[in-house]
């Protein structure tokens, strides 16, 4: 969606260098379109990342080994 809104912005301000016979103030209502245009694109998504409702548990387990000597361990990580 950004893409096309950019795409838009940028053959609005190739088109208005390529008809200076419009007025000054509907050259700069055009570029004022694309602008909102490209906002509107940039902020389409609108929610943003969704938020875990709770918490969340995770199981860590470390192991260390020395030679032929192997320990490990569990560790809980609580994400809230």
């Amino acid at each position: 969606m950004l893409e096309l809104a950019v795409t838009g912005m940028l053959t609005c301000l190739l088109c208005m260098r390529r008809m200076p016979r419009l007025p000054r103030a509907s050259r700069l209502l055009m570029l004022f379109g694309a602008l909102a245009l490209l906002s509107l694109g940039a902020s389409g998504c609108g929610g943003g990342f969704p938020q875990p409702s709770g918490s969340t548990t995770y199981v860590i387990t470390v192991t260390g080994t020395n030679g032929t000597d192997q320990h490990a361990t569990s560790v809980t990580l609580t994400v809230q």
